[in-house]
This record gives structure tokens, C-alpha cells and sequence, in this order.
């Protein structure tokens, strides 16, 4: 399912100036299609359309965007949303990222998770629940590879990002060591 937030990131992600990535995946997720498929669950609209333009330029299926926890849920119990990896934010309106993020594996214990947040003392619950992590901000070049990895995660394959094409240097922001 995609919805009219994917739509509008289709069409307003060269006006972000985002450039193409490369090197995408057709990797079969757990729900048995023929890629992974992806939900996004952000708040901020600026982030939905950028991880979207993301999403669909390294071959995925952005299936589902939520605005909320509690939105996600729903869609996963009624069978609405069914995904293999759900990039969530931690700061949601309601409830917060890593107890819907619980809420959703009760139902699809195989979905992967993909934590973004600003707030650091949320890392090592994340990661001792299971999920990734990703420090916000990131740089595209740091998101790809993640999401390549936790993909990689669902079928089994080794967690090597050498061969994640990245994006020309002028695009990317400075990592943080």
C-alpha cells in the first residue's frame, strides 16, 4: 500500500535536491513478494519524504507510512501493512517508537527495526531489544547502509556493506566518529 505521503515524496524529491543512489536490492523479504517491503513511521514530514525517496531508489517497497505508533499497530493487526523492515522514529505522538515497535513484533515477530532518534539514552534498550540503531542526523551514505544491512538481515546474507555504491561526496554530511 502506498500511500499519499510516498506519492508526494516521488515527486518532490528532486526539488530537495536528493541525488540518485545506487546499488538497490531485489532481495525477497519475509512476506514473500519479490523485495523487501518497508514502512516508515515519522512525524516529520520533511523526514518522511527524504527516507521514502531513499527507500525506493535502493529498490524497496515503502508499503506503509504512519504518522504515529498507534497508527502502525493498527495496520499491522488488521493486516493493512505487512513489513518486512520498519524505519521508526522515537519520538512519535503517543506512544514512543521502541513500545510500538514492541507492539508490532507481537504480531509479525520477524519484522526487523530500524530506530532513528536524536536521543542517544534510547541506543543500548534498542539494541538490546533487537533492533538498529541509527543517530540522528545521519548521512544518506549512512542510511543506505543500514537499511542494505538489515535487509540483508532477513535473508540470511552476510552484513557486508562493501559493495554499497555511495553517493557523490558533495551530497553527504560529515560523519560523526
Amino acid at each position: 500500500m502506498v500511500t499519499e505521503s510516498a506519492v508526494i515524496a516521488a515527486t518532490h524529491s528532486r526539488a530537495l535536491n536528493i541525488p540518485p543512489i545506487r546499488g538497490g536490492s531485489k532481495k525477497k523479504g519475509k512476506s514473500g513478494r519479490g523485495k523487501a517491503s518497508i514502512a516508515i513511521v515519522e512525524n516529520e514530514q520533511n523526514l518522511i519524504l527524504i527516507y521514502s525517496y531513499v527507500v525506493k531508489e535502493l529498490g524497496f517497497d515503502p508499503i506503509f507510512i504512519a504518522r504515529e505508533g498507534e497508527e502502525i499497530v493498527k495496520a499491522v493487526s488488521d493486516g493493512r501493512a505487512s513489513p518486512d523492515v520498519i524505519i521508526m522514529d522515537y519520538r512519535l505522538p503517543g506512544m514512543n517508537g521502541i513500545e510500538t515497535a514492541k507492539r508490532v513484533l507481537a504480531r509479525r515477530p520477524a519484522t526487523k527495526v530500524i530506530v532513528a532518534s536524536a536521543d542517544d539514552s534510547v541506543r543500548d534498550e534498542s539494541i538490546s531489544l533487537g533492533f538498529s540503531f541509527l543517530q540522528k542526523p545521519f548521512s544518506l551514505e549512512t542510511f543506505s547502509q543500514r537499511i542494505k544491512r538489515v535487509v540483508s538481515q532477513l535473508s540470511g546474507e552476510p552484513q557486508s556493506t562493501d559493495t554499497v555504491r555511495r553517493p557523490p561526496r558533495r551530497y553527504l554530511r560529515p560523519s560523526r566518529a
